[in-house]
């Protein structure tokens, strides 16, 4: 059985697979010149996209109409006749977040010389920030039980370096290779 944040977590984590998935799908058709299949790989990164902001909503309204339920169920009043409910760990912030793998990730790469395939440069990020990860980040993720979370983090981190142009959006499928803009942001946040 699966608390709310959870089951949330499992969802999002489902759909940025699949954004990523149709990231790549449409990178690899675009490059083989078929523009077909690139474009409907677009037009699902899109609904993806789409989808996850609604998941996103969905999961503030579940939040805001639960709350209520739960003050009353599990809160303490107080003599001012306050409500003050225990504390609760939320989804966000369990994680190392995403940002603190840009810089590993550039390190390794320029490490490598330019380019490493995924599992190389994400063996050598996890030597890296080994010491800030925790347990959440080392634990599996919901969606197959096998990935540790950091890994995932690790690759949307990934994503938001090519969205930035700080690595390459058109290098072969698994291989990340560093661009000038890269090399240039790691000398300007050394």
């Amino acid at each position: 059985m699966f608390t709310l944040d959870e089951a949330f977590e499992l969802l999002h984590d489902s759909v940025r697979h699949a954004l990523l998935d149709a990231q790549d799908n449409g990178a690899d058709a675009l490059r083989a010149g078929n523009f077909a299949e690139a474009q409907a790989a677009l037009d699902r990164a899109r609904q993806l996209q789409t989808l996850e902001g609604q998941i996103t909503a969905l999961e503030a309204e579940v939040e805001r109409l639960l709350a209520p339920q739960e003050a009353t169920l599990s809160g303490s009043v107080d003599v001012s006749g306050v409500v003050s409910m225990p504390p609760r760990r939320s989804r966000r912030g369990l994680k190392t977040p995403e940002s603190a793998y840009l810089r590993p990730i550039l390190e390794v790469l320029v490490e490598l010389g330019g380019s490493g395939d995924v599992a190389t440069v994400l063996d050598r990020v996890y030597s890296k920030m080994e010491t800030l990860l925790n347990e959440y980040d080392r634990s599996p993720l919901d969606s197959d039980g096998v990935t540790p979370r950091w890994r995932n983090t690790a690759q949307w981190a990934r994503n938001q370096l090519r969205e930035q142009g700080l690595i390459h959006s058109d290098a072969p499928r698994g291989v990340w290779i560093i661009s000038n803009a890269g090399r240039t942001w790691l000398l300007r946040h050394a």
